[in-house]
């Protein structure tokens, strides 16, 4: 079985060196593209540092609570720091999803939520 999954940065290059590097995995039909601006309320993430066992707790000066795209961006924004601006998506085989969300955690990326159930 196939799932999709996204991974949000704050720039181009570390959205497609990700990309590059879960190749191994088998990832097909992954695309970066940048975040809409209006699209993002409903969009739930927690830095992808901060999956362990399903919870989330904040690492490398990320906030570490699930909170709305649009509300982390408001968030580095006060703080003078770049924002979540870029999004690659992809589809995976599920057998390797634990490794691809161990090589993500190894990033500055943000996931949803639901990549940690």
């Amino acid at each position: 079985m196939t799932i999709k999954m996204s991974v949000y940065f704050q720039n181009e290059n570390d959205a497609e060196s990700l990309s590059a590097s879960l190749k191994k995995f088998g990832i097909n039909n992954e695309r970066v593209e940048r975040v809409p601006e209006d699209g993002s309320k409903e969009i739930v993430v927690i830095p992808a540092a901060g999956i362990s066992g399903g919870s989330a707790t904040g690492q490398g000066g990320h906030p570490g609570i699930f909170q709305s795209l649009s509300n982390l961006r408001e968030t580095m924004t006060a703080d003078h720091g770049s924002h979540a601006d870029y999004v690659l998506e992809f589809e995976a085989p599920e057998e390797n999803k634990q490794d691809i969300i161990d090589e993500i955690k190894q990033t500055e990326g943000y996931v949803t939520k639901e990549m940690t159930e």
